[in-house]
């Protein structure tokens, strides 16, 4: 046969693995025409005389994926944190960016102040932790219980912290964990504490007393990126010299942040109405007829809660809106403007220049190549 067109073989060497993960590396798969030894993720068993063409691992300190995977002369792209140590070409997730958008989240919220938890302190907890508080410009108070009596530690810990607060948590797992546990102490979501995970799996996020919400963390790519790269050094390319990071695409946002952390009840109001009108032709006036309330009365109240004008305010919500439609969409800049309340692309571009440094196309170009 001639030998390159035979199947590759390559094993899988991943425990744990999450579904969408999965359908990454499948769709892969096809495309390349691989055979795909599963027998490690069916048995948690090494296969016996293997002699395969590359791994694909989650490299641990499991003992069956440490010894195949230190001992193959085969190639192997590591889709993990975990052993840093050990080089490897790796596809991984960019943490430090899911820490920042989660943060963002929050930010445009208009939260304060700000909390972190998570049950497993390893290196995504970390690096995702070091982005959130990059982009927060200060340290996050630490729900981190530090002690075996955890839950009475956390409770503690919770009823210390300034409110609202919000809280960024390293899985939807451990976000679900401390939502249920705010909720039984009668804590309010997301007046309270806001919260929000990472992963958007939908059969947590959607089946809380609050529905959670989260970042997108692409782990279809991830999968799919980790083959490609698999796939590149068994044709005998050269290994990238640095980590493949796969950024996340955004936050999926459900009621537990769906609220703005203003205690006064006009402000929060009105910033709620500007949210939901933000494709509309609103200012001042019409805010102001919406909440019953006099435009003086209105403008007042915005500078001495936010020190902003309502036309400012309105515009910052603008910007921020069509920065994540650049980010994460494909649309043009014709249709986010009208998306976002610019009467055209070209008011928009002015106005998004003014706050980011650059127009809106060539920031999109930027952000995806930083991809």
């Amino acid at each position: 046969m001639d030998e390159s067109k035979r199947a590759k073989n390559v094993l899988l060497l991943i425990s744990g693995l999450k579904t969408s993960t999965h359908q990454g590396i499948a769709r892969a798969a096809k495309e390349f025409g691989w055979y795909l030894n599963l027998s490690f993720i069916e048995q948690a068993l090494a296969p016996e005389n293997w002699h395969g063409d590359g791994i694909l691992c989650a490299l641990s300190s499991h003992p069956t994926i440490e010894q195949l995977v230190l001992r193959a002369t085969q190639p192997v792209v590591d889709i993990a944190m975990q052993r840093s140590e050990v080089h490897l070409p790796r596809v991984v997730a960019d943490n430090e960016q899911i820490g920042r958008e989660a943060a963002a989240h929050l930010l445009q919220q208009n939260h304060q102040h700000f909390a972190w938890f998570c049950f497993n302190s390893d290196p995504v907890a970390q690096a995702r932790l070091a982005g959130f508080e990059d982009a927060i410009g200060k340290a996050a108070l630490s729900l981190v219980p530090r002690r075996s009596n955890y839950r009475t530690a956390v409770l503690q810990k919770l009823h210390a912290l300034p409110r609202p607060c919000g809280i960024f948590a390293k899985t939807d797992a451990d976000a679900a964990w401390i939502l249920n546990l705010c909720i039984e102490e009668g804590f309010r979501i997301p007046d309270d504490f806001a919260i929000i995970g990472v992963d958007n799996n939908p059969l947590i996020c959607d089946f809380l007393p609050v529905p959670l919400s989260s970042v997108n963390h692409d782990l279809e790519q991830l999968g799919y990126q980790a083959a490609c790269l698999l796939e590149a050094l068994m044709n005998g390319d050269a290994a990238p010299s640095e980590t493949t990071l796969v950024k996340p695409t955004g936050v999926t946002v459900r009621g537990s942040t769906n609220s703005f952390a203003v205690v006064d009840n006009t402000v929060r109001q009105a910033l709620v109405f500007m949210k939901d009108n933000l494709s509309k032709t609103i200012g001042a006036t019409e805010i102001a007829e919406a909440l019953s309330v006099s435009k003086r009365t209105l403008e007042l109240r915005m500078r001495k809660v936010l020190d902003q004008t309502v036309h400012e305010k309105l515009m910052e919500l603008r910007l921020n809106h069509a920065e994540q439609l650049l980010r994460h969409t494909t649309q043009t800049a014709e249709h986010i403007a009208a998306l976002s309340g610019f009467c055209h692309a070209q008011h928009l571009s002015r106005a998004f220049k003014a706050r980011f440094g650059e127009p809106p196309l060539r920031y999109r170009k930027q952000v995806q190549t930083d991809t």
